[in-house]
């Protein structure tokens, strides 16, 4: 038998090792989009923050609200789907009670803790101005009738209200699975039609003060397309020419009817808005059908740079963002509280332009730190041992 050449085994050994090391290589292009959403959903909620006035909400008609919850739903695509196929709709159902479990108790203890700073700042200051700014002068003041409406969901203050829609999302995920199993394309068309009833009928579910500002019966739509994708359960979308030009067309016309667009193009393009855009709260609580296809083309025309894009986050640039992708709830919590605490101290500063300087990028740096805190316990809860019992 011919031995091989040592050549051959250093070459074989260069190619393994290249393996290796390419496997320990996190992609990077997921983590990164959740991680600048929420770095941006931060900004956004930066009471009088003018550095508000440039995220790209302002070039478009979609945010980073669709962009996270999008995310939201692959990743649980990413993390979920394969429990089902490998252990079973039961598996795949506790696995996901589990992770809303931790949910639910991630909203409750945010909206305390919204609920506490600005209890203290109105004490210490401001006479429950920040309270008022975040929707919660009536939780606070009716505290114990509204403790149980914040444990049922019937109580939604402060800037919490998206994750009770997340919560329904995970809830409906192994009803999703199972409806793929009869016919992969099915789940995908009650999603649609549940999509289709919100927008023209404002169906929404309820709680003490009116409908969710975030509706799931229409936000579902990009969570779970996000979700059928990333499991594999409806292929993404092709590269087309057509596919491509019309993404770009759709989303050069609706930067004409922007807010940087009405900016510069004056009172033609807020004509044009006014006729096509439904007013707030409605274009965004019931998605509409303009806003998600925006949201849309601007996916696909990143997913054209989708196989190369994981190459170009992986430099020293991209890494902060990345990890705080990593970590999207602790990083959206702690993001609530720092929003309120910058903008009492806004309130009370009043410095101009080097005051939102500090503001928003120590307010970044408070996100990139809770990103390493979680991960330093992540860590440190996979090398310890079991607690006798």
């Amino acid at each position: 038998m011919n031995e091989a050449r040592p050549d051959t085994v250093r070459e074989a050994v260069k190619v393994h090792a290249a393996n290796v090391q390419a496997a320990k290589i996190r992609d990077a292009r997921l983590d990164f989009f959740r991680g600048a959403s929420l770095v941006i959903i931060f900004m956004a909620h930066l009471l009088g923050n003018p550095w508000n006035n440039w995220i790209p909400a302002r070039w478009g008609l979609s945010d980073a609200a669709d962009t996270f919850v999008f995310c939201s739903g692959f990743a649980s695509g990413l993390a979920f789907y394969k429990v089902f196929g490998s252990h079973g709709a039961w598996i795949g159902a506790v696995r996901v009670g589990f992770r809303v479990w931790q949910v639910y108790w991630a909203h409750v203890g945010v909206t305390l803790a919204a609920a506490a700073l600005a209890v203290a700042v109105a004490q210490g200051w401001d006479d429950g101005r920040l309270m008022a700014a975040f929707g919660l002068t009536g939780f606070v003041n009716r505290f114990d009738q509204n403790l149980l409406a914040l444990l049922t969901l019937q109580a939604q203050p402060g800037r919490s209200d998206i994750l009770p829609m997340y919560l329904v999302m995970l809830a409906a995920m192994p009803a999703a699975v199972m409806l793929g199993w009869v016919w992969r394309w099915l789940p995908l068309l009650v999603c649609l039609g549940l999509y289709l009833w919100a927008n023209s009928t404002g169906a929404n579910f309820t709680h003490s003060t009116g409908g969710w500002f975030f509706n799931p019966l229409a936000w579902q739509l990009y969570f779970f397309v996000g979700f059928f994708i990333a499991s594999g359960m409806i292929p993404a979308p092709p590269r087309h020419w057509a596919l491509t030009s019309f993404a770009i067309i759709f989303c050069l016309a609706c930067f004409l009817i922007s807010d940087v667009g009405m900016r510069y193009l004056g009172p033609e393009a807020r004509a044009w808005r006014q006729a096509l855009v439904p007013p707030f709260p409605d274009f965004k609580t019931n998605l509409a059908i303009l806003r998600v296809t925006h949201f849309f083309c601007t996916a696909y025309l990143v997913g054209i740079a989708w196989k190369s894009l994981n190459d170009h986050l992986q430099g020293a640039w991209a890494r902060p963002v990345v990890l705080m992708g990593q970590y999207a709830l602790a990083i959206f919590m702690v993001g609530v509280l720092l929003s309120m605490a910058g903008t009492a101290i806004a309130g009370v500063w009043r410095g101009g332009w080097p005051m939102w300087i500090v503001l928003n990028l120590g307010g970044i740096a408070g996100l990139y730190l809770t990103a390493h805190v979680a991960r330093a316990v992540k860590r440190l809860d996979r090398q310890a041992e079991p607690l006798p019992a």
